[in-house]
């Protein structure tokens, strides 16, 4: 995808923002089309995530992430493996980043949503649990609040999926609460 798409799917975001429902029906309708690739629409998403500067925007897009990934479709089972690990790791760095609390929280959903569709799928993303590992091992500091609570939602959502996984990390997590 290129940086023209990514400024379309921007361009169809602010759309479906607008107040305006003809606009707004308008961009809805070129999203729907765009649903015919899968893969590339998420790419174009989570470009956005890592490239916007608007909250809205972001919000929108982690959103539509997590629709799209809906445990009940088959739309991450038909990515491309190469799609799927950039498509992580991209999130993963959106996520640790975002300073926006509200932004932050719905990238967190969409993470989860791709961990549950991991999950059900027997693959495997070592990665997510190092990252909320390597944030709760960390000693205390106020500018990392918000990455702690990412990473205990995180733990809580996906428990289901990795509690033997989670398990693992108990002397971290007990850590964490006592420093806490």
């Amino acid at each position: 995808m290129s940086s023209e798409d990514i400024n379309l799917v921007i361009q169809i975001l602010s759309g479906i923002l607008n107040p305006n429902n003809s606009i707004r029906k308008e961009a809805e309708a070129k999203l729907t089309s765009m649903n015919s690739n899968i893969g590339g629409l998420l790419f174009c998403l989570g470009r956005v995530l890592k490239e916007s500067n608007e909250n809205q925007i972001k919000s929108l897009a982690a959103v539509l992430i997590r629709k799209i990934l809906d445990v009940g479709t088959s739309n991450w089972k038909n990515l491309t493996p190469e799609l799927k690990t950039s498509f992580k790791a991209d999130l993963l760095v959106v996520m640790v980043n975002e300073k926006e609390k509200s932004v932050k929280n719905k990238i967190c959903d969409a993470v989860a949503k791709i961990g549950e569709n991991i999950y059900e799928n027997d693959e495997t993303w070592n990665e997510l649990l190092n990252v909320m590992y390597t944030i709760l091992a960390k000693p205390f500091q106020e500018e990392d609040l918000l990455n702690i609570e990412t990473s205990l939602l995180l733990l809580t959502t996906m428990f289901g999926y990795v509690g033997d996984e989670i398990m693992k990390g108990l002397t971290t997590l007990l850590t964490t609460f006592k420093n806490y």
